[in-house]
């Protein structure tokens, strides 16, 4: 889902007169590999999103484990 919805959003668009893009860094967290609770949870995505900028931006990461 996450890898289909980043194809999409790369695609300019007309905004007015000017042609824009959308981009997105995402950051992905399971229960409970990741944590059990909303705030571990959180904690993972955050920290699995700001891997993906560091990659380049645009992408996709998993969180390592809820220690990371």
């Amino acid at each position: 889902m996450a890898t289909g919805s980043s194809r999409r959003r790369g695609a300019p668009f007309k905004l007015g007169k000017i042609t824009a893009t959308i981009g997105a860094s995402v950051g992905i967290s399971v229960c409970p590999n990741h944590g059990s609770s909303e705030e571990a949870l959180v904690k993972c995505a955050d920290q699995a999103m700001y891997r993906s900028k560091e990659k380049g931006k645009n992408t996709c990461t998993s969180a390592s484990s809820p220690d990371d």
